[in-house]
């Protein structure tokens, strides 16, 4: 009797996982590379669910000296994931960056909310 409460157990605990809606991995980096005597500033904002989900979003912002210089916006249908990409280049002297994302997923009527943010001085 015992085997077949676990096994029970199991297929509930089981079929739990497979219907949870966790936006999760989200990921900042802000890189610089010197290449011709240009100096470009970038970094990159992931969302990504362990389920496919009705919609996966991302948002990302990227700041020189507190002042927003890009900004872009993934919504994606149907997936398990959206990356956004933003990036300046040929910033004179010592400078300030900063990255902010939002992330977002939708299921059905579960969603799930966060943010992250990524700063350096270059």
């Amino acid at each position: 009797m015992n085997g077949k409460k676990l096994k029970i157990t199991v297929l509930i605990l089981a079929f739990c996982l497979l219907c949870s809606n966790a936006a999760f991995a989200w990921n900042m980096a802000c890189d610089s590379e010197l290449s011709s005597g240009i100096i470009n500033i970038g970094g990159y904002s992931v969302t990504s669910t362990d389920i496919v989900c009705d919609e996966v979003e991302a948002y990302s912002e990227l700041y020189r000296n507190y002042t927003l210089v890009d900004y872009d916006f993934v919504l994606n249908y149907d997936v398990t994931w959206a990356q956004t990409e933003v990036s300046v280049g040929n910033p004179l002297g010592i400078q300030h960056f900063a990255i902010y994302g939002d992330h977002r997923s939708k299921d059905g009527q579960v969603e799930y909310n966060d943010s992250s943010y990524s700063m350096r001085d270059i």
